[in-house]
């Protein structure tokens, strides 16, 4: 498993950042990704300001869905790990609504 640090490491300069992250107790639930085991730890990457902007810009109009195929394309996560799209089925709190936005579960 990598450590935080080399995470951080690896999004410097993408236009994503890591926002926290956190191992998760032996006694915590732990969701479970597919036919993998439990999750030992989750980070969260995002953006803030307009570092993610100015490296997404020039890719802009390249898919249909331009945002996403960028994004997905700089997180690849490590064969021991995985990486769920909030608006690509329910996690937690949200689910994809019938428009294909995100919106909050009920």
């Amino acid at each position: 498993m990598a450590s935080y640090g080399e995470i951080v490491a690896a999004f410097a300069g993408t236009g994503l950042a890591v926002r926290g992250g956190f191992t998760l107790a032996g006694h915590e639930p732990a969701p479970t990704m597919g036919d993998g085991p439990p999750a030992r730890a989750i980070v969260l990457i995002g953006n803030f300001g307009d570092m993610l902007w100015q490296q997404f810009a020039p890719h802009a109009g390249e898919a249909p869905d331009p945002l996403d195929t960028w994004t997905k394309a700089r997180v690849r996560p490590s064969p021991n790990a995985s990486a769920p799209w909030p608006c690509s089925r329910a996690i937690g709190p949200i689910s994809p609504s019938s428009n294909g936005r995100c919106a909050p579960s009920r």
